[in-house]
């Protein structure tokens, strides 16, 4: 079974495991969610693009906190990220590394570089243990912000 989690889900799960209240009714989705930039971009290459329509950046001041700890029973998992850069149009504008588990996913991931400006680019990544009963996930500034369009979890095994 794949868990396609979007990125109000993943900010409601983070603001729950750090023990934040969610309210909302008469709140501003934009205040919610203060990490999140909506963008009407067209995507090539994706039969999926509202999942590319927002981001979730993750602000150099925050670095510490560029993560996601997500409640799984242990077990093995294959994590797919997304991700579309629909911000910059150059290359070299926004670098980061993934951790999954503490190990290196991707390593000076350029979004733009990798798929061009407003197109989508799917990276699976090899299946992880997970042992604590948390999933991982830790984006590293190298220049501009980290962010991530929409992540998936698949439990195979």
């Amino acid at each position: 079974e794949i868990m396609r989690l979007t990125l109000d889900v993943l900010d409601e799960l983070e603001a729950l495991r750090r023990g934040a209240a969610i309210t909302h009714a008469g709140q501003d989705p934009a205040e919610r969610l203060r990490f999140y930039t909506p963008k009407r971009e067209f995507l090539d290459k994706t039969s999926d693009a509202t999942l590319y329509q927002t981001e979730r950046w993750f602000p150099v001041a925050e670095a510490g906190n560029a993560r996601y700890r997500l409640p799984l029973p242990p077990g093995s998992y294959r994590v797919t990220l997304h991700f579309a850069e629909i911000w910059h149009r150059e290359e070299g504008k926004r670098v980061f590394d993934v951790l999954i588990e503490g190990k290196e996913v991707l390593k000076t991931y350029d979004p733009c570089a990798a798929s061009g400006f407003a197109t989508a680019d799917v990276k699976p990544c090899e299946p992880i243990d997970v042992k604590d009963g948390f999933l991982d996930i830790e984006f590293v500034h190298r220049v501009e912000h980290p962010k991530v369009s929409a992540i998936e979890i698949e439990r195979v095994r």
